[in-house]
Protein backbone atom coordinates (compact mmCIF):
# COMPACT_ATOMS: atom_id res chain seq x y z
CA UNK A 1 0.00 0.00 0.00
CA UNK A 2 1.32 3.56 -1.15
CA UNK A 3 2.05 6.04 1.88
CA UNK A 4 -0.90 7.93 2.66
CA UNK A 5 -1.19 11.15 1.39
CA UNK A 6 -4.13 14.29 1.80
CA UNK A 7 -4.21 13.89 -1.81
CA UNK A 8 -8.32 13.76 -1.84
CA UNK A 9 -10.14 11.48 -4.31
CA UNK A 10 -11.39 12.50 -7.55
CA UNK A 11 -14.43 10.83 -8.75
CA UNK A 12 -15.73 10.84 -12.34
CA UNK A 13 -19.25 11.33 -12.61
CA UNK A 14 -22.01 10.67 -10.32
CA UNK A 15 -20.74 9.09 -6.56
CA UNK A 16 -23.56 9.25 -3.27
CA UNK A 17 -20.82 8.47 -0.57
CA UNK A 18 -18.12 9.90 0.90
CA UNK A 19 -14.55 9.28 1.18
CA UNK A 20 -12.18 8.72 4.63
CA UNK A 21 -8.87 8.19 5.28
CA UNK A 22 -6.46 7.82 8.53
CA UNK A 23 -3.04 9.80 8.45
CA UNK A 24 -1.01 10.27 11.17
CA UNK A 25 -3.78 9.48 13.69
CA UNK A 26 -6.24 12.13 12.55
CA UNK A 27 -9.11 10.88 10.61
CA UNK A 28 -10.42 12.44 7.41
CA UNK A 29 -13.89 13.09 5.84
CA UNK A 30 -14.60 14.37 2.38
CA UNK A 31 -18.47 14.39 1.08
CA UNK A 32 -19.88 13.50 -2.77
CA UNK A 33 -23.67 13.42 -3.05
CA UNK A 34 -25.67 12.71 -0.06
CA UNK A 35 -29.66 11.39 0.34
CA UNK A 36 -31.01 12.75 3.80
CA UNK A 37 -28.02 12.93 6.60
CA UNK A 38 -26.33 9.31 5.33
CA UNK A 39 -23.20 10.92 5.01
CA UNK A 40 -22.38 12.39 8.43
CA UNK A 41 -24.30 9.22 10.44
CA UNK A 42 -21.97 6.24 8.44
CA UNK A 43 -18.99 8.70 9.40
CA UNK A 44 -19.96 8.46 13.04
CA UNK A 45 -20.02 4.73 13.26
CA UNK A 46 -16.49 4.98 11.38
CA UNK A 47 -15.24 7.63 13.58
CA UNK A 48 -15.90 5.91 16.62
CA UNK A 49 -15.15 2.55 15.82
CA UNK A 50 -11.98 3.72 14.75
CA UNK A 51 -11.19 5.37 18.03
CA UNK A 52 -12.22 2.29 20.16
CA UNK A 53 -10.33 -0.86 18.16
CA UNK A 54 -6.29 0.02 17.35
CA UNK A 55 -6.75 0.18 13.41
CA UNK A 56 -3.44 1.54 11.29
CA UNK A 57 -3.04 4.68 9.60
CA UNK A 58 -4.75 4.04 5.46
CA UNK A 59 -5.26 6.07 2.24
CA UNK A 60 -8.78 6.83 1.21
CA UNK A 61 -11.52 4.58 1.45
CA UNK A 62 -14.86 5.20 -0.41
CA UNK A 63 -18.16 4.21 1.51
CA UNK A 64 -21.48 4.16 -1.09
CA UNK A 65 -24.39 5.39 1.14
CA UNK A 66 -27.00 4.71 -1.79
CA UNK A 67 -29.76 2.13 -1.32
CA UNK A 68 -27.83 -0.37 -3.68
CA UNK A 69 -24.06 -1.39 -4.32
CA UNK A 70 -24.93 -1.84 -8.34
CA UNK A 71 -26.04 1.06 -9.76
CA UNK A 72 -24.89 1.69 -13.53
CA UNK A 73 -23.39 4.83 -12.02
CA UNK A 74 -21.03 3.13 -9.96
CA UNK A 75 -20.57 -0.59 -11.80
CA UNK A 76 -19.02 1.73 -14.54
CA UNK A 77 -16.34 2.60 -12.32
CA UNK A 78 -15.89 -0.30 -10.75
CA UNK A 79 -12.79 -2.60 -11.82
CA UNK A 80 -12.43 -6.69 -12.00
CA UNK A 81 -10.99 -6.55 -8.07
CA UNK A 82 -14.05 -4.09 -6.92
CA UNK A 83 -12.23 -1.23 -6.43
CA UNK A 84 -13.54 2.23 -8.13
CA UNK A 85 -11.36 4.04 -10.61
CA UNK A 86 -10.88 7.62 -10.05
CA UNK A 87 -10.74 10.30 -12.62
CA UNK A 88 -7.62 10.50 -11.28
CA UNK A 89 -6.75 7.18 -12.28
CA UNK A 90 -6.49 5.43 -8.63
CA UNK A 91 -8.48 2.68 -7.49
CA UNK A 92 -10.08 2.95 -4.28
CA UNK A 93 -11.39 0.47 -2.19
CA UNK A 94 -15.09 0.97 -1.47
CA UNK A 95 -17.81 -0.09 1.30
CA UNK A 96 -21.49 -0.12 0.74
CA UNK A 97 -23.94 -0.03 3.34
CA UNK A 98 -25.95 -3.73 1.52
CA UNK A 99 -25.18 -6.81 -0.21
CA UNK A 100 -26.40 -7.18 -3.97
CA UNK A 101 -23.50 -7.83 -6.29
CA UNK A 102 -20.86 -9.20 -4.09
CA UNK A 103 -22.38 -12.71 -3.35
CA UNK A 104 -19.47 -12.77 -0.26
CA UNK A 105 -20.79 -9.78 1.90
CA UNK A 106 -16.79 -8.53 1.86
CA UNK A 107 -17.97 -5.15 0.96
CA UNK A 108 -21.37 -4.36 3.00
CA UNK A 109 -20.85 -2.67 5.99
CA UNK A 110 -23.04 -1.08 8.81
CA UNK A 111 -25.22 1.52 7.54
CA UNK A 112 -26.75 5.01 8.57
CA UNK A 113 -29.52 3.72 10.93
CA UNK A 114 -27.71 3.02 13.49
CA UNK A 115 -26.77 6.99 14.24
CA UNK A 116 -30.22 8.16 13.54
CA UNK A 117 -32.98 8.67 11.46
CA UNK A 118 -33.91 11.90 11.79
CA UNK A 119 -36.11 12.22 8.78
CA UNK A 120 -38.78 9.74 9.02
CA UNK A 121 -38.82 10.55 12.83
CA UNK A 122 -36.20 8.13 14.58
CA UNK A 123 -33.80 10.81 16.23
CA UNK A 124 -31.62 8.14 17.58
CA UNK A 125 -31.24 4.72 17.04
CA UNK A 126 -30.75 3.22 20.48
CA UNK A 127 -32.93 5.49 22.13
CA UNK A 128 -35.89 4.20 20.02
CA UNK A 129 -34.71 0.70 20.66
CA UNK A 130 -34.71 0.97 24.03
CA UNK A 131 -38.93 2.20 24.14
CA UNK A 132 -40.20 -0.53 21.99
CA UNK A 133 -38.17 -3.42 23.26
CA UNK A 134 -40.16 -2.72 26.71
CA UNK A 135 -43.96 -2.03 25.05
CA UNK A 136 -46.33 -5.02 26.03
CA UNK A 137 -48.84 -6.80 24.05
CA UNK A 138 -49.55 -5.00 20.83
CA UNK A 139 -53.10 -3.46 20.41
CA UNK A 140 -54.46 -5.32 17.32
CA UNK A 141 -53.65 -8.70 16.23
CA UNK A 142 -52.64 -7.48 12.44
CA UNK A 143 -49.59 -7.58 10.51
CA UNK A 144 -49.35 -4.34 9.55
CA UNK A 145 -46.72 -2.42 7.11
CA UNK A 146 -46.52 1.20 6.02
CA UNK A 147 -44.28 2.16 3.33
CA UNK A 148 -43.73 4.37 -0.07
CA UNK A 149 -44.30 2.88 -3.21
CA UNK A 150 -40.29 2.13 -4.57
CA UNK A 151 -40.73 -1.04 -5.72
CA UNK A 152 -43.56 -2.81 -7.42
CA UNK A 153 -42.73 -5.91 -5.52
CA UNK A 154 -44.71 -4.03 -2.39
CA UNK A 155 -48.14 -3.40 -4.74
CA UNK A 156 -49.24 -7.78 -3.72
CA UNK A 157 -48.59 -6.08 0.25
CA UNK A 158 -50.84 -3.62 -0.06
CA UNK A 159 -53.23 -5.38 -2.25
CA UNK A 160 -54.21 -7.73 0.93
CA UNK A 161 -54.90 -4.32 3.07
CA UNK A 162 -57.96 -5.65 4.83
CA UNK A 163 -57.74 -3.77 8.37
CA UNK A 164 -58.64 -7.61 9.67
CA UNK A 165 -55.21 -9.30 9.29
CA UNK A 166 -53.62 -6.99 7.16
CA UNK A 167 -52.97 -3.48 7.77
CA UNK A 168 -50.85 -2.38 4.94
CA UNK A 169 -50.59 1.09 3.34
CA UNK A 170 -48.57 3.02 0.86
CA UNK A 171 -46.99 6.41 2.23
CA UNK A 172 -46.96 9.56 0.11
CA UNK A 173 -44.17 11.64 1.36
CA UNK A 174 -44.83 15.31 1.17
CA UNK A 175 -40.72 15.94 1.03
CA UNK A 176 -41.34 20.27 0.97
CA UNK A 177 -39.19 19.75 4.70
CA UNK A 178 -36.23 17.20 3.14
CA UNK A 179 -35.04 17.02 6.95
CA UNK A 180 -38.40 16.19 8.10
CA UNK A 181 -40.87 14.06 5.95
CA UNK A 182 -44.71 14.04 6.49
CA UNK A 183 -47.87 11.61 5.62
CA UNK A 184 -51.25 11.93 5.90
CA UNK A 185 -50.98 8.24 6.97
CA UNK A 186 -47.71 8.51 8.86
CA UNK A 187 -46.83 6.25 11.98
CA UNK A 188 -43.64 6.44 14.11
CA UNK A 189 -41.63 3.55 14.46
CA UNK A 190 -43.17 3.30 18.16
CA UNK A 191 -46.92 3.45 16.64
CA UNK A 192 -46.25 0.94 14.43
CA UNK A 193 -44.67 -1.54 16.73
CA UNK A 194 -47.62 -0.50 19.18
CA UNK A 195 -50.52 -1.09 17.20
CA UNK A 196 -49.12 -4.28 15.07
CA UNK A 197 -48.78 -8.00 16.72
CA UNK A 198 -46.59 -8.92 13.39
CA UNK A 199 -44.23 -6.35 11.36
CA UNK A 200 -42.72 -7.04 7.80
CA UNK A 201 -40.22 -6.00 6.12
CA UNK A 202 -40.39 -5.44 2.41
CA UNK A 203 -38.29 -5.45 -0.69
CA UNK A 204 -37.77 -1.04 -1.97
CA UNK A 205 -34.84 0.55 -3.93
CA UNK A 206 -32.27 -1.71 -2.48
CA UNK A 207 -31.51 -2.98 0.81
CA UNK A 208 -33.63 -1.81 3.95
CA UNK A 209 -32.40 0.00 6.29
CA UNK A 210 -35.21 -0.58 9.11
CA UNK A 211 -34.95 -4.31 9.15
CA UNK A 212 -32.78 -3.84 11.96
CA UNK A 213 -35.27 -2.14 13.57
CA UNK A 214 -37.39 -4.48 13.16
CA UNK A 215 -35.74 -7.39 14.51
CA UNK A 216 -34.96 -5.03 17.97
CA UNK A 217 -38.78 -5.28 18.60
CA UNK A 218 -40.69 -7.75 20.92
CA UNK A 219 -42.64 -8.87 17.58
CA UNK A 220 -42.19 -11.84 14.89
CA UNK A 221 -40.73 -10.16 12.04
CA UNK A 222 -42.01 -11.20 8.53
CA UNK A 223 -39.13 -10.44 6.13
CA UNK A 224 -39.79 -10.88 2.64
CA UNK A 225 -37.36 -12.67 0.26
CA UNK A 226 -34.99 -10.04 -2.05
CA UNK A 227 -31.75 -9.44 -3.65
CA UNK A 228 -29.82 -6.38 -1.62
CA UNK A 229 -29.57 -6.92 2.15
CA UNK A 230 -27.77 -5.73 5.37
CA UNK A 231 -24.41 -6.83 6.17
CA UNK A 232 -26.06 -9.26 8.96
CA UNK A 233 -27.78 -11.03 6.61
CA UNK A 234 -25.89 -13.92 6.55
CA UNK A 235 -26.44 -14.17 10.19
CA UNK A 236 -30.37 -14.55 10.32
CA UNK A 237 -31.59 -18.18 10.51
CA UNK A 238 -35.33 -18.53 9.00
CA UNK A 239 -37.99 -19.54 11.52
CA UNK A 240 -35.48 -18.91 14.30
CA UNK A 241 -34.89 -15.21 13.79
CA UNK A 242 -37.54 -14.08 11.45
CA UNK A 243 -40.19 -15.58 9.19
CA UNK A 244 -39.37 -16.02 5.72
CA UNK A 245 -41.92 -14.56 2.97
CA UNK A 246 -41.21 -15.30 -0.67
CA UNK A 247 -40.68 -12.39 -3.09
CA UNK A 248 -44.32 -12.53 -4.43
CA UNK A 249 -45.65 -12.51 -1.26
CA UNK A 250 -47.85 -15.99 -1.72
CA UNK A 251 -47.42 -17.67 0.94
CA UNK A 252 -47.43 -14.56 3.61
CA UNK A 253 -51.37 -15.55 4.28
CA UNK A 254 -50.10 -19.25 5.19
CA UNK A 255 -47.08 -18.60 7.38
CA UNK A 256 -48.85 -15.87 9.09
CA UNK A 257 -50.97 -18.62 9.94
CA UNK A 258 -48.31 -21.07 11.37
CA UNK A 259 -47.10 -18.23 13.64
CA UNK A 260 -50.71 -17.82 14.45
CA UNK A 261 -51.48 -21.46 15.71
CA UNK A 262 -48.03 -22.05 17.73
CA UNK A 263 -47.72 -19.93 20.24
CA UNK A 264 -44.56 -21.56 21.27
CA UNK A 265 -43.09 -20.89 17.70
CA UNK A 266 -43.63 -17.23 18.58
CA UNK A 267 -42.16 -16.93 21.36
CA UNK A 268 -39.62 -18.75 20.15
CA UNK A 269 -38.59 -16.07 17.30
CA UNK A 270 -39.09 -13.44 19.01
CA UNK A 271 -36.81 -14.31 22.15
CA UNK A 272 -34.32 -15.54 19.37
CA UNK A 273 -34.55 -12.40 17.63
CA UNK A 274 -33.81 -10.53 21.04
CA UNK A 275 -30.62 -12.47 21.41
CA UNK A 276 -29.52 -11.98 17.99
CA UNK A 277 -29.84 -8.44 18.12
CA UNK A 278 -28.18 -8.05 21.36
CA UNK A 279 -25.48 -9.34 19.35
CA UNK A 280 -25.27 -7.66 15.88
CA UNK A 281 -27.54 -4.93 16.10
CA UNK A 282 -26.43 -2.63 18.64
CA UNK A 283 -24.55 0.91 17.86
CA UNK A 284 -21.63 -0.58 19.49
CA UNK A 285 -21.81 -3.86 16.85
CA UNK A 286 -21.78 -1.73 14.02
CA UNK A 287 -19.02 0.28 15.34
CA UNK A 288 -17.09 -2.58 16.01
CA UNK A 289 -17.73 -4.46 12.55
CA UNK A 290 -16.98 -1.17 10.94
CA UNK A 291 -13.33 -1.04 12.38
CA UNK A 292 -13.29 -5.08 11.67
CA UNK A 293 -13.93 -4.45 8.07
CA UNK A 294 -11.73 -1.94 7.85
CA UNK A 295 -8.74 -3.85 9.81
CA UNK A 296 -9.27 -7.17 7.55
CA UNK A 297 -8.93 -4.94 4.70
CA UNK A 298 -5.91 -3.48 5.80
CA UNK A 299 -4.27 -6.94 5.90
CA UNK A 300 -4.82 -7.84 2.85
CA UNK A 301 -2.40 -4.69 1.35
CA UNK A 302 -0.17 -4.41 4.26
CA UNK A 303 1.61 -7.00 5.70
CA UNK A 304 2.38 -4.59 9.05
CA UNK A 305 -1.48 -4.52 9.21
CA UNK A 306 -3.14 -6.01 12.70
Amino acid sequence: MQTPTLQEPVLQDYFEGFAFAKIGGTLYYKAFATFETRNPSTFQLIYKGLARYEVPDFDWILVNTADRDDFDWMMKMVDEHRRIVGADGRRYKFFSCCYGSDETYSDAAPDFAYDHWKQTGMDDYEETCARVASMGPAQTNMLGWRGANTHPGRIPLVALNDKQVFDTEFIVWDRTNPQKLQATNFLSFEDQVARWRFLIDAEGNGYSARLKLLLRCPRVVFIQERPYRDDFFPHLVPWQHYVPVKRDFSDLRQNLLTVLKDPALERLIIDSAREFSQAYLTRAAAERRWAHKIKTYLATVSPHAA
